[in-house]
């Protein structure tokens, strides 16, 4: 009865200090909703001239874009809040993006956040680097552009990449969505999600690692010349038309099915499940665990 009493106590207390925070937000807007919900975007376009073979995006809440430049010329687009400002800047043969988060506690209570985006048009096909970071955000590479090394990572967002080039590629996220396709990546490919999806279509790579906590790792026409190593923790390996020199797959609780091009020696165990794997004794390593699951595979496509 103590504990009840407790409880309602301290579910009493979170509902006023919820309606001060509430009532603190309500006055903050001038007790307009409109302004509540969402803060005033404002457009900004930076034009900075000189030459660059590295992109640096480190900002707080933002979509980013990569685009092809038809004129030629670097142009960044951006739609921001005005707390939140950006700053663009070509330095040492670097393209830097930044942002500045200048809110106050009060700034960051509303219902709905306003949808604020950089768009960066690049003049050039191919790059020496890309490194992009936003907290809040989505970031998309678009199919054309070539990288010695991109790197991307994003909080709260989904990361998207296609048709794209590059010798090494490191995404990561920790909550939300990886998707890859039509990739070709000289040396390694590493994709790292907490809570979503991986999906692979279409990619060529000397070496891959793809793990998720929660979610699913999804692959079709995957090929990797050297070690293919596939983590989730919680959820399901699915893969077609797929083949490595060796592979590595792990799930805790997840199933495991697909389907391989060439044959394989398979070391499988399902601790809660059935296993169903070829009885083949050539090609290379495949090592196959799931705890609580079931592993399906064949091959031949």
């Amino acid at each position: 009865m103590k504990n009840a009493k407790k409880w309602a106590l301290t579910g009493l207390v979170l509902f006023v200090i919820g309606l001060v925070l509430a009532g603190a937000a309500f006055v903050r807007a001038d007790f307009d909703f409109e302004n509540l919900m969402s803060q005033n975007i404002i457009e900004k376009t930076y034009e900075p001239e000189g030459e660059f073979d590295k992109i640096v995006i480190n900002i707080v809440n933002a979509d980013v874009i990569f685009a092809h430049a038809e004129d030629g010329k670097t142009r960044v687009e951006i739609h921001e809040i005005e707390k939140i400002p950006h700053f663009v800047q070509i330095t040492d043969g670097t393209l830097e993006i930044t942002s500045r988060d200048t809110r106050q506690w009060l700034d960051r209570i509303g219902f709905f956040g306003s949808k604020t985006s950089v768009k960066v048009y690049l003049p050039k096909d191919s790059y020496e680097s890309a490194f992009v970071m936003t907290l809040t955000g989505h970031i998309s590479v678009p199919s054309g552009f070539s990288f010695q090394n991109l790197d991307a990572c994003t909080s709260t967002g989904k990361l998207s990449v296609s048709g794209v080039s590059s010798e090494n590629i490191n995404l990561t996220g920790t909550t939300g969505r990886i998707i890859l396709t039509d990739i070709d990546v000289q040396n390694e490919l590493t994709a790292h999600m907490t809570t979503g999806d991986i999906s692979i279509k279409n990619l060529k790579a000397q070496k891959m690692t793809a793990s998720t906590t929660t979610g699913d790792v999804m692959m079709n026409n995957v090929l990797i010349d050297d070690l293919c190593s596939v983590k989730a923790t919680t959820g399901d390996i699915t893969f077609r038309e797929t083949d490595a020199g060796e592979v590595h797959m792990k799930c805790t609780t997840g199933d495991i099915e697909g389907s391989f091009l060439t044959e394989k020696r398979f070391t499988a165990k399902a601790t809660t499940g059935h296993v169903s794997v070829p009885n083949t004794q050539s090609g290379g390593l495949c090592t196959v665990t799931t705890t609580t699951g079931h592993i399906q595979i064949t091959i031949g496509g």
